[in-house]
């Protein structure tokens, strides 16, 4: 029958996906959550290149992206041509959307979002957030019937732990309390 004969999905690269995401996203929303997006997109980028890049040029890339590609600005007369130039290359070199739905994948864009770019562990709020980003973003996919459903969903994972302890070393003990607030006291307003 033909509604059960396979269709093709829509080729489209993480990149061009990305900035219609945003696109769609921007006039509706604040402008924290337009970065908050921007941020998740853009650290899950470097996932979806079909190269690793050198650490300078990751940088430079990453900046393009946050300060001209996922935003209103994308394309405008202003824009410089090296950006333009390293928006082409990320372009060019992006995989297909469908690649995110490889397990190994998504695992990977998960585990860079909750990596600094120093490679320690990002903080649990961050990596949540940028997680719920991410998912927002695929479920847009979907809507649009390029991915068949949200990969991120199907991963069993878990934001880093954020560590809840006090360091002693960085709060005033009851002494140095007591001689601050007589200080503040004899202080002239």
């Amino acid at each position: 029958p033909e509604r059960m004969q396979r269709t093709e999905q829509p080729t489209i690269g993480w990149y061009e996906f990305a900035c219609n995401y945003i696109d769609m996203k921007w006039p509706a929303i604040s402008p924290k959550h337009r970065k908050s997006i921007a941020e998740a997109l853009i650290t899950v980028t470097p996932v979806m290149l079909d190269e690793d890049v050198e650490p300078v040029r990751a940088k430079a890339i990453r900046s393009a992206l946050l300060n001209w590609a996922f935003t209103a600005r994308r394309g405008g007369k202003d824009q410089p041509e090296e950006v333009t130039e390293l928006l082409a290359w990320v372009a060019a070199h992006s995989r297909p959307l469908v690649d995110i739905a490889q397990s190994a994948r998504t695992r990977a864009a998960l585990e860079a979002i909750a990596t600094k770019l120093d490679g320690t562990r990002a903080a649990g709020r961050t990596a949540t957030v940028k997680r719920a980003n991410l998912v927002g973003a695929l479920g847009y996919a979907v809507e649009l019937g390029l991915l068949h459903e949200n990969p991120v969903l199907k991963i069993k994972w878990k934001a880093p732990k954020s560590t809840t302890g006090v360091d002693r070393r960085s709060v005033i003990n009851p002494d140095q309390a007591a001689q601050l607030l007589d200080a503040v006291a004899k202080t002239p307003t």
